[in-house]
């Protein structure tokens, strides 16, 4: 029988894994993206574009908490796709945002129907990979 703390500490780790999750997600992201590292530029578009897919699965499953994998993914998405289309928004304090360099990092600039593909890849993969099936401790045994 599993106590009440033991379900606790389960959730406890399961959180401070996926921060660190999440964490690890973002500083791929910026190395994709902005380290000179040689990666072709498709790469580092396409790359980044996945990775920020994966980092709102990341938050989905910090906010939602360890919940069916479908509504995992739909929350992503949505925030994902939210995300995106901030960019077909424009009024003065957006654009100064997006003036700065951290902003048109943050927000981007261009609406583009092929960044929430990329985008739905990134969540799929962190979906498939959560499955209980692929996460160490976690198989059943008949």
């Amino acid at each position: 029988m599993v106590s009440k703390q033991d379900r606790h500490m389960g959730k406890a780790v399961s959180r401070v894994y996926i921060g660190a999750l999440l964490f690890l997600v973002i500083v791929l992201g910026l190395v994709c993206r902005l380290a000179p590292i040689g990666l072709p530029s498709s790469w580092s578009k396409w790359g980044g574009s996945v990775l920020w897919g994966a980092m709102f699965w990341c938050l989905a499953t910090l906010i939602i908490g360890r919940g069916s994998s479908t509504r995992l993914f739909l929350a992503a998405y949505l925030g994902a796709a939210a995300s995106e289309s901030l960019k077909l928004m424009h009024f003065p304090l957006l654009d100064a945002l997006r003036a700065s360099s951290a902003g048109h990092f943050i927000l981007g600039h261009q609406f583009a129907w092929t960044n929430l593909a990329a985008y739905g890849i990134g969540i799929s993969c962190m979906t498939l990979l959560a499955r209980p099936s692929n996460v160490a401790g976690t198989r059943r045994h008949n």
